[in-house]
């Protein structure tokens, strides 16, 4: 072989390499582009949630360590309130407290308490003016529960006396506590009757037409109207002089029926959906209908995929405690997404959904209405009656989503009877549709 012919082997030789480099250059570059636009797409909007969802659990838990530093501040604020006095401190009732039922929990604390400690529990009578004493059961445990039978109903001081009775010697063992009032009513309509003031518990929200809070710190809304309405058709049709008045009680979603639970409120309205399980869970009662609304998924970006296959993987957002909550987690089993409910208004849910931190969100339709109409959001798929109405009916006794008023279980229930009567009433309906033309413009309930 000629020395020419093996330096134009070696020529092409080298050129065929030099020309697979390159190929595999590009190739390497066109992969490592398209992995990184992917990625990019596909991973981005994943670690700016991730970014996001950490960026709070940081502030929830810088909250939480402040909240556990004011609780260690008034724990030490207790004890030292507690070393201070050498005799018994009353906790509950608590001074001046109204209490519904048929039974009294006592509860109390004693620096000087010990093993054999015993305790006389006193109570007296204002309307009777007769004193009781009972030697408490278990003392170890500084409380006792009375039922009301032992007293009856109505005024009364207490006060805990170190000591123990014995027929009608009376052996004390140190300085009693001071007295507390507290009044026992057997409704909590006699309650309202007699004290002429109504505690209504409602969370209001920026965004809601049925309840929220002005500039000026009014509360406002057609649930306000609506309570503002049955009270004076009550005082009218009761002729009460005084008339009771309203007092509006401002609560998270999530605390409204607890807080009505703890007897803290007279009765809630805040949109509440009607439901069996709320009725055992806090033993409440819920009035007739006085409006009723879908659910929908809202979102602000077009979503991709029909429905409900878009649903798949995605972050749906909805306010704590609320019927959307109970709603999107029994469709979340179904249709594969995830459920962040940890919004206390709706106001926060729009802005988390605003911020991109979920993809879509469930509410009732009503509540986003003028979010739909200036195009701020847009609904995803159907709303949501044909696919809750089997959980509706299952859970709360009825296929639709309706808006109730809820009260204590009260053994004669003589509030909610007269609130169902000014429902149903023909001056009810007509106040309903005045209050919609009012507040619900344009109208968007089915009938």
């Amino acid at each position: 072989m000629s020395e020419e012919v093996a330096y134009k082997r070696i020529q092409i030789t080298s050129r065929h390499h030099l020309t697979m480099a390159s190929v595999i250059t590009v190739s390497v570059w066109v992969v490592s582009v398209t992995y990184f636009f992917l990625g990019y797409v596909q991973i981005s909007p994943l670690q700016s949630k991730a970014s996001s969802l950490s960026a709070r659990l940081q502030r929830v838990s810088a909250e939480a360590e402040i909240y556990d530093e004011r609780i260690k501040n008034l724990r030490m604020s207790y004890l030292l309130l507690l070393q201070e006095h050498d005799k018994p401190i009353t906790l509950e009732p608590r001074n001046e407290a109204d209490l519904v039922g048929s039974q009294i929990n006592f509860e109390w604390d004693y620096r000087l308490h010990n093993g054999s400690q015993r305790y006389i529990l006193e109570i007296v009578s204002l309307d009777s003016r007769k004193t009781y004493r009972f030697n408490v059961t278990n003392p170890d445990l500084k409380s006792m529960y009375l039922p009301v039978k032992n007293v009856g109903y109505g005024e009364f001081l207490w006060r805990i006396i170190p000591g123990h009775r014995s027929g009608d010697v009376e052996l004390t063992e140190g300085s009693s506590s001071n007295f507390s009032l507290f009044r026992v009513f057997p409704s909590v309509w006699k309650k309202v009757l007699q004290k002429r003031v109504l505690v209504v518990g409602t969370s209001p929200d920026m965004s809601s037409k049925f309840n929220r809070e002005t500039a000026d710190n009014k509360v406002i809304g057609f649930d306000i109207d609506l309570m503002e309405w049955i009270v004076s058709e009550i005082n009218l049709k009761l002729k009460l002089v005084p008339p009771i008045k309203l007092t509006f009680s401002r609560l998270p979603m999530s605390k409204i029926l607890p807080k009505l639970r703890e007897r803290e409120v007279d009765l809630a309205i805040s949109s509440l959906t009607a439901t069996k399980e709320w009725e055992r869970k806090y033993n409440v009662v819920f009035s007739e209908g006085y409006f009723r609304t879908d659910e929908v998924f809202v979102t602000k970006n077009k979503m991709v995929g029909n429905f409900p296959d878009g649903l798949q993987g995605k972050l749906v957002g909805a306010v704590l405690g609320s019927i959307n909550e109970r709603s999107a987690r029994f469709l979340a089993e179904k249709y594969g997404y995830n459920v962040v409910s940890h919004y206390l208004t709706r106001t926060q849910l729009y802005r988390a959904l605003d911020n991109n931190n979920v993809d879509l969100v469930v509410t009732d339709k009503i509540h986003v209405f003028s979010e739909l109409s200036n195009n701020r959001f847009d609904t995803y798929g159907p709303d949501l009656l044909s696919l809750l109405s089997g959980f509706y009916r299952e859970n709360y006794g009825r296929k639709n989503n309706v808006y109730s008023i809820a009260l204590h279980h009260d053994r004669e229930d003589e509030l909610l009877l007269m609130i169902n009567e000014i429902l149903k009433s023909n001056e009810g309906r007509n106040e309903l549709e005045l209050l919609e033309r009012k507040w619900i413009s344009p109208r968007v309930v089915q009938n």
